[in-house]
Formats: C-alpha cells, structure tokens, sequence
C-alpha cells in the first residue's frame, strides 16, 4: 500500500514539471497566447417574440462561462465584426 502512495506521488509530480527550455508562466518570445486575455462573450438575439427574453438567457449562461473569466454580454444587434477574436470563448443564445 505505501509503494503505491510513493509511487503515484512521483508520478503527480513528475507531470508539474516543464518540458526542457520552457517555462510554463509565458510563451515563446514574439509569440502570444493561445487565448485573449479577456473572459466569454455571452450574444444574445432581442428580436422577436421572445426576444424580451434574449437578455435573462445570457445571464443564464454568463454564470456558469465566468469559469473562464469575467464575461460580458451583448445583443447581437450590436456585434462589430472581429469583436470574437477578443474573447476567450464565445457563446451565442
């Protein structure tokens, strides 16, 4: 039983580590990120029937996205073309 503890300690830390020549606080030189800094885009639809109701549902689904960050929501009628690209995850309700 304690081999087994020995062993998987070992093995939890031999996984922390950095592949050589790599450090895992930033990337390579003149490369970025894989993510943009900020959090989700929450887009939801204000236009028909229920489009009252387009608002509550991007709260909904903000709560469970700032897992990722600080999230931000917008009516689709306003998106920019590009504006994707500054977010780490985008959801669309």
């Amino acid at each position: 039983m304690i081999a087994v503890l020995v062993l998987a300690v070992v093995s939890v830390n031999a996984c922390k580590t950095s592949p050589i020549g790599t450090t895992p606080a930033s990337p390579s030189a003149g490369r970025s990120p894989a993510y943009p800094a900020s959090g989700p885009l929450v887009l939801y639809d204000t236009t028909g029937q229920y489009g009252d109701l387009g608002e509550l549902y991007a709260v909904q689904a903000g709560n469970p996205a700032s897992r990722f960050g600080s999230w931000w929501a917008l009516p689709v009628t306003k998106y920019t073309s590009g504006t994707v690209g500054k977010y780490q995850l985008t959801i669309y309700i």
